[in-house]
């Protein structure tokens, strides 16, 4: 008689397999389970910022400005948001927080600098794209400075309640203060490089 392909012979499957398959099973619904929606909401709030972002650059690319930065005002909101919603909902995780970062960097880092950079700085060639980078780049340097900062165990307490350096979304809006006076007062002045 030839043996079984479990490696049984002709007793079957190999011992312990059904064992081990129940319990791979057992450890998937219990992580499953340990997940609740209300979870997933910061981080949902999180990639709808991260969108508002992307749409930034999409409506920049197309020059309709007024939508770009209704859209970085939009993806802000969103920002103050997500992190409130979850320390109330008890959802903190290093995952969100490391999702806000990378949304951070591109909400209020890159879609400012694109946006400045087609908007005004573009006639000026390397300059002006020296310019956007560099303002991205700070932004970049200023998020993983407070993301090291965060897992520091001699950070004193009190750090907890104030910002060292600006805030990205804060810095993103400030970067676009010349577009947005534009809108009301004229490209004569604002949109020069």
């Amino acid at each position: 008689q030839r043996p079984h392909p479990g490696g049984g012979g002709d007793r079957g499957p190999a011992p312990g397999r059904g064992a081990l398959t129940m319990a791979v099973r057992h450890r998937a619904a219990r992580r499953l389970r340990s997940y609740s929606i209300n979870a997933l909401i910061p981080s949902a709030l999180t990639v709808l910022g991260l969108s508002m972002g992307l749409t930034a650059i999409r409506f920049g690319l197309q020059e309709r400005w007024e939508l770009a930065v209704g859209a970085i005002i939009a993806a802000a909101i969103i920002d103050g948001l997500d992190g409130r919603v979850a320390r109330i909902l008890k959802a903190s995780t290093v995952f969100g927080a490391e999702l806000d970062s990378l949304s951070d960097f591109l909400c209020f880092g890159v879609a400012p600098g694109i946006l400045l950079y087609l908007w005004s700085l573009q006639p000026i060639g390397g300059a002006g794209w020296a310019v956007a980078l560099l303002f991205a780049v700070c932004v970049a340097l200023r998020l993983a400075r407070f993301n090291a900062s965060l897992a520091d165990p001699e950070r004193p307490a009190w750090t907890s309640h104030f910002f060292t350096g600006m805030p990205a979304p804060s810095a993103g809006c400030i970067a676009l203060m010349p577009m947005m006076l534009s809108f009301n007062l004229g490209d004569a002045v604002f949109r020069q490089p």
